[in-house]
């Protein structure tokens, strides 16, 4: 039988983590500055704090794009950082922090590709020698 070898999987698996905590401080900047800065705004979204533990999706509710109005202000941290609404605040840190947490997201969606990757390659192609 064929197995991924130890290392890879360790490997995975702390990267992920590292990418992870990157990605909750970046969020964490952006909501603690969009606090400072726009507190009407952060309050219509309904008050998001962040916690290493939480997922995205748990500042998010289900809500199809096209019956949306194309102009509409977000009441909702995603759809505010997935339309880049917060471009409109001409605020750098919150730019800079709010790409950081979408580049960072791309990131952990390669790294776990390449890892799905290694262990198909592992599983079905290498064979012992």
């Amino acid at each position: 039988m064929n197995y991924m070898p130890t290392v890879y999987v360790i490997l995975a698996a702390a990267t992920l983590f590292i990418t992870s905590a990157a990605r909750y401080i970046s969020l964490r900047r952006v909501v603690t500055r969009l606090k400072q800065i726009n507190m009407s705004k952060w309050v219509e979204m309904g008050s998001p704090e962040p916690t290493f533990f939480s997922r995205f999706s748990d500042y998010t509710t289900w809500q199809p794009t096209n019956l949306r109005a194309p102009d509409a202000l977000h009441t909702e941290l995603s759809m505010w950082l997935t339309e880049r609404d917060y471009e409109r605040l001409h605020d750098v840190e919150i730019t800079l922090n709010a790409n950081r947490y979408r580049l960072l997201g791309n990131l952990q969606l390669a790294i776990s590709l390449i890892f799905v990757c290694a262990f198909l390659y592992f599983r079905f192609v290498q064979r012992p020698t």
